[in-house]
């Protein structure tokens, strides 16, 4: 049986933010990540509070394929892409227009229990 590459990132993960690069703004205080397959896609579910205390919740589905797909984000976002170049990496970018407004790099430490 052939064990999907991005296998090592299913399951829930909750962030560090001292470990985490922001290019855009203050880290969330908590974030709380659940990665599961459904069929050939990924469902990421994301709860968090933000830097200033705010909580969110939101949730997406798409197929880790590396290609643009849809997303109804409304006037954040019109597509995302989601892609595993390798077991310890997975990427996902959002787009408004043609135009790429976010990328969020997961990788995991060399053990695969940390992002």
């Amino acid at each position: 049986m052939t064990h999907p590459i991005y296998e090592n990132f299913l399951g829930t993960w909750v962030l560090d933010p001292i470990t985490c690069d922001y290019e855009q703004g203050d880290p969330p205080r908590a974030d709380r990540h659940r990665i599961e397959q459904h069929g050939g896609d990924l469902v990421i579910t994301m709860d968090w509070t933000d830097a200033e205390g705010e909580t969110h919740h939101a949730s997406f589905r798409a197929p880790p394929t590396g290609q643009d797909i849809p997303f109804n984000g409304g006037p954040l976002a019109d597509r995302l892409c989601l892609s595993a170049p390798s077991p310890g990496e997975l990427n996902l970018s959002a787009s408004r227009d043609g135009l790429e407004l976010m990328t969020a790099t997961r990788k995991l430490d060399a053990d695969g229990t940390m992002l």
